[in-house]
């Protein structure tokens, strides 16, 4: 499993059990909100390198509305 996936499993309450994590629907929630939240800032870090980035804060607003996103964590 990849580092940061396992960091965001373990943020969002899931935890290991043999090979396998173990999730309920809650866990499951937080997961895929950590993920999108995520995205979000990899788009924001990559805008920062320009002078007007218009695209990434459409880009930004699609991801939140999309996934319901209230805010970034």
């Amino acid at each position: 499993m990849n580092k940061k996936i396992k960091q965001l499993a373990e943020a969002a309450g899931c935890v290991p059990h043999e090979v396998v994590w173990v999730i309920d629907n809650t866990d499951l929630q937080k997961f895929a909100e950590l993920i999108a939240n995520e995205c979000v800032k990899l788009v924001e870090n990559e805008a920062a390198q320009y002078t007007e980035p218009t695209w990434a804060v459409e880009l930004i607003n699609n991801i939140k509305e999309h996934f319901a996103l209230d805010e970034v964590l």
